[in-house]
């Protein structure tokens, strides 16, 4: 990441509209916003030449560069929910999409996520602990910034299992375990795209933790 000194200060205006829900079941948050900025700074794609001290041989690295757009617009909504439908099963997601225009050159600004979401189930055992699955998933992304590269849609599946608090005492411990990417799918973070040419997120994952609360 390169920055930049002279760059303006952001202003503007920022708009929100939103939908709350409190039920004995259901809990619910649902936002539309729209956001106006002026001089609004921007990680844009690019590449940083350097040379190093002991061998004077130039090289190059992808990079993001800060940088001021003088009129820009971001809009879109986000929503997230979690339904009760059973005394132990929970339905849970949420999902977000937001379009981001240079109002100035009709272009649209870079690193801008595509439309994402999650989806899951859970169900808690009395006592005992909690088992989760989800998806994860997001569209494709061509709506892009000069510079940038369109990524396609994926989605995951991941599972979890976390265990009830144990009293230690002085000490609350809970245990987790899971597997991210069960399926092992091959996809690309649309955000990740700069670092070089692996772009590819991690594959499958499996992993233990516990924590420790005083």
């Amino acid at each position: 990441r390169i920055g930049d000194p002279t760059l303006k200060s952001e202003s503007g205006y920022a708009t929100d509209l939103g939908l709350r829900v409190w039920k004995q079941n259901l809990i619910m948050q649902v936002d539309i916003f729209a956001n106006w900025i002026n001089n609004m700074i921007v990680e844009t794609p690019g590449e940083y030449i350097y040379t190093t001290t002991s061998t004077g041989i130039a090289d190059t690295l992808p990079a993001l560069i800060n940088a001021n757009v003088s009129s820009a617009m971001l809009y879109g909504s986000d929503i997230k929910f979690q339904y009760k439908a059973t005394k132990g099963l929970v339905i849970f997601g949420s999902g977000a999409y937001v379009i981001g225009r240079d109002t100035e050159e009709e272009e649209n600004l870079p690193q801008i996520p595509p439309l994402s979401g999650r989806f899951g189930l859970r169900y808690n055992v009395n006592r005992i602990g909690a088992i989760e699955a989800s998806i994860l998933g997001a569209a494709k992304q061509d709506k892009i910034a000069d510079g940038e590269t369109a990524t396609d849609g994926y989605h995951r599946i991941d599972l979890r299992v976390s265990s009830a608090k144990f009293n230690m005492g002085f000490s609350n411990l809970q245990l987790f375990a899971g597997i991210d990417n069960l399926t092992n799918v091959s996809y690309t973070n649309h955000l990740a795209t700069n670092r070089g040419s692996i772009s590819i997120e991690p594959g499958r994952n499996i992993y233990l933790r516990a924590s420790i609360t005083f």
